[in-house]
């Protein structure tokens, strides 16, 4: 991943779409500030009692739908929010749905690690009211990270942004030594070399969606395809 710099390229992409109101439900976050949110799926993923699933018999929210060309990932469609409204989700078949542990979160995946390495997560927030700017939470996420050399790990980030008609993606992707609290406001820190993450603010006229990949730099390296199809792929439909 380069280094020392930041990558800004405007692209243009069809297929984008934000056709669903984001005029949505309302979510308590009197006890969750925008820094716990972003905590609480790297405390998840730690957890032994995290449950999972195959992907088999997923909830009624997440109804599966096999792709019509056979060997590609399947799609599935996140947790009802905005009045009815859910997001379209090509994901990789090997991912395995994690039940979404607050009512903030869209959906959540667990990503398993090729041999040697930890499993990642991916977890999809959603929040009434914002959830903050894409700078702010570019810079929230970056300063998760120790990119070494006492480099600034934003300026060590890979950040495209990938633009369409009423909507727009900010990507992030930065490897290093993960270093974030194990809880808000805890002075206690991970410390994880080798870690990576791969994050995405999708905005649309209605709000931002926020998807991020977290775990060992080798996982989320497994899944790079993957996470490219699903966040060149995004959109946001009414559920029938």
């Amino acid at each position: 991943m380069p280094r020392n710099a930041r990558h800004l390229s405007i692209l243009f992409l069809g297929g984008l779409s934000a056709a669903a109101l984001f005029g949505c439900q309302t979510v308590d976050r009197s006890s969750a500030s925008a820094d716990e949110v972003q905590h609480q799926e790297v405390r998840h993923l730690a957890s032994p009692d995290a449950r999972t699933n195959p992907g088999v018999d997923l909830p009624d929210w997440m109804q599966s739908q096999e792709h019509e060309v056979a060997g590609l990932p399947r799609w599935v469609k996140s947790r009802p929010f905005a009045g009815g409204q859910v997001l379209a989700l090509e994901t990789d078949r090997s991912w395995e749905w994690v039940e979404p542990s607050s009512s903030m979160r869209l959906a959540e995946f667990r990503m398993p690690g090729p041999e040697g390495f930890d499993a990642g997560s991916l977890v999809i927030f959603w929040f009434d009211g914002g959830g903050g700017t894409v700078d702010a939470n570019l810079r929230r996420w970056a300063d998760q990270f120790d990119a070494g050399n006492g480099v600034d790990p934003l300026l060590a980030a890979d950040i495209t942004m990938v633009g369409a008609t009423g909507s727009k993606l900010t990507r992030m992707q930065l490897e290093g030594r993960f270093i974030a609290p194990t809880a808000p406001g805890s002075a206690q820190n991970f410390d994880r070399p080798g870690w990576a993450m791969d994050a995405t603010v999708f905005e649309t006229t209605f709000g931002p969606v926020f998807l991020k990949a977290t775990g060992p730099a080798p996982t989320l390296r497994l899944y790079k395809g993957s996470l490219d199809r699903l966040f060149s792929n995004l959109r946001v439909e009414t559920r029938n």
